[in-house]
C-alpha cells in the first residue's frame, strides 16, 4: 500500500488535475488494485494531500493547491522564455524532419544500382538496333521486304477507292443541297 501511495501521490502531483479512482486506475496500469486505489485517495484526501470534490456519485481527486510551490514573476518569466525557446527549437525540428522525410521517400523511389545496370542496358540494345535501322536508311537499303511492300500497296489501293468513293458520294450530297437552296 505504501509504493501504491508514493505511485498515486507522484502521478497527481505531476499531472495536477482531477481523477475519479477508475481513471486513476486505468491511467497507472492497474498496478494498484482498484479497490486500493479508492481508499488510498481517500486517506490522502482525509491527510490534505488531496482535494476531494463530489460531483453527485462521481468524486474528484487532485493535488491540494495550498500545498503546490508558488513561482514569483521572475521564475515565471523564465519559464515563459524556455518554453518560447523550445517551441521555436520544436518547429525547427520538425521542419527538419519533415525535410528528411520527403528526402527519404525520393531515395526509396529511385531506381537501385542493379535497377540502373538492368535499364542501361535496356536502352543500350535499344540504341543499338535504332543505330543499325539509322544505317539501313542511310544505304538505301530496303527495310521491308517485297511481300510487306507489295501488302502495303494493296492497302493503299484500298485506301484510296474507299476515299474517292467517299469523295464521290460527298460531292454530289453538297451539289444537291447548293441546288435546293
Amino acid at each position: 500500500s505504501g509504493g501504491g501511495e508514493e505511485m498515486i501521490k507522484k502521478y497527481l502531483k505531476i499531472q495536477n488535475r482531477p481523477y475519479s479512482h477508475t481513471q486513476l486506475f486505468e491511467n497507472l496500469h492497474r498496478k494498484v488494485k482498484k479497490s486500493q486505489v479508492q481508499v488510498i485517495l481517500q486517506k490522502l484526501a482525509m491527510d490534505g494531500v488531496l482535494t476531494e470534490q463530489v460531483f453527485g456519485k462521481t468524486k474528484l481527486y487532485f493535488p491540494n493547491q495550498a500545498n503546490m510551490e508558488v513561482l514569483d514573476m521572475n521564475a515565471l518569466s523564465e519559464l515563459d522564455k524556455n518554453i518560447n525557446n523550445l517551441t521555436v527549437e520544436s518547429s525547427k525540428l520538425g521542419k527538419q524532419m519533415k525535410d528528411l522525410s520527403s528526402s527519404v521517400g525520393r531515395l526509396q523511389s529511385a531506381l537501385t544500382t542493379k535497377e540502373l545496370d538492368v535499364k542501361i542496358e535496356e536502352l543500350k540494345e535499344d540504341l543499338e538496333s535504332k543505330q543499325g535501322r539509322l544505317a539501313t536508311l542511310q544505304n538505301g537499303q530496303q527495310c521491308f521486304s517485297k511481300e510487306t511492300l507489295k501488302a502495303m500497296d494493296k492497302e493503299l489501293e484500298s485506301f484510296m477507292k474507299a476515299w474517292k468513293k467517299n469523295k464521290r458520294g460527298v460531292a454530289e450530297m453538297v451539289g444537291a443541297l447548293l441546288e435546293s437552296c
